[in-house]
């Protein structure tokens, strides 16, 4: 077997725990029709934190769909990037489109989830 084939399983088992994790964190009702979602996953409590505000940026750069949500999960920690707030908890963004390239304007999803182990797979579903 090649690669692609063997990622496969893997590929629906991610789907499968993004997707109960957004149905548990309650997407807004307009984003609850889309065709696709994807969830990414952005462990940034760490000295990467000016990097992770840099690729939700880049995400909301790109044209938003009806048919797709882009759901992040962004942990952050002091003392790295005081930006957007400088909140140090984990949220929960669903990202649209947005040319700032410096400030989140996507919608956050629920309540701050505080601080979570983004090691921990668990982190998924902590705060839901």
């Amino acid at each position: 077997m090649n690669k692609a084939t063997n990622s496969i399983p893997r590929m629906a088992k991610w789907a499968w725990v993004a997707a109960i994790a957004l149905l548990v964190c309650g997407l807004p009702a307009t984003a609850r029709g889309a065709t696709w979602t994807v969830m990414v996953y952005l462990d940034a409590d760490n000295n990467l934190e000016p990097a992770g505000i840099n690729d939700v940026n880049e995400m909301e750069w790109a044209p938003s769909s009806p048919d797709i949500n882009v759901v992040v999960q962004l942990d952050r920690l002091p003392g790295y990037d005081d930006s957007n707030g400088d909140w140090t908890e984990t949220r929960r963004y669903l990202i649209t489109h947005d040319t700032n390239p410096t400030v989140i304007a996507s919608t956050q999803v629920g309540p701050p989830l505080g601080e979570l182990n983004m090691g921990d797979r668990w982190a998924l579903r902590l705060g839901s």
